[in-house]
């Protein structure tokens, strides 16, 4: 399945309410539907997921819609590899916003 979506950072995500984002965080807790995402400064996102949710550790990609309490509608996640370095994915993040012109932010 091929989704338009904006890698995004937890800090960022006031600038893409209504829009779907990527964001990736380690999973701090789950209650319910819903997960909680950490990134690599400590600010949590909350995750409305389809059903239960699928992780309950590690790091995770979330792809879904940035609602007004800037929590995201889970469209899809993926596991992602143990010890990812959260630091290093913020910076690329931000090379990726700093040169749109090589790496456009949607399509």
């Amino acid at each position: 399945m091929s989704v338009v979506s904006t890698r995004v950072v937890a800090s960022e995500l006031g600038q893409f309410i209504g829009q779907m984002v990527r964001v990736v965080g380690i999973v701090s807790g789950i209650d319910g539907s819903y997960m909680m995402i950490k990134d690599d400064q400590g600010i949590e996102v909350k995750v409305t997921c389809k059903g239960h949710p699928r992780f309950s550790m590690g790091t995770v990609e979330v792809i879904g819609m940035v609602s007004q309490d800037l929590g995201l509608e889970e469209m899809m996640s993926t596991q992602m590899k143990d010890g990812m370095d959260l630091a290093l994915y913020r910076e690329a993040i931000a090379q990726t916003h700093r040169f749109q012109n090589i790496f456009p932010i949607s399509a």
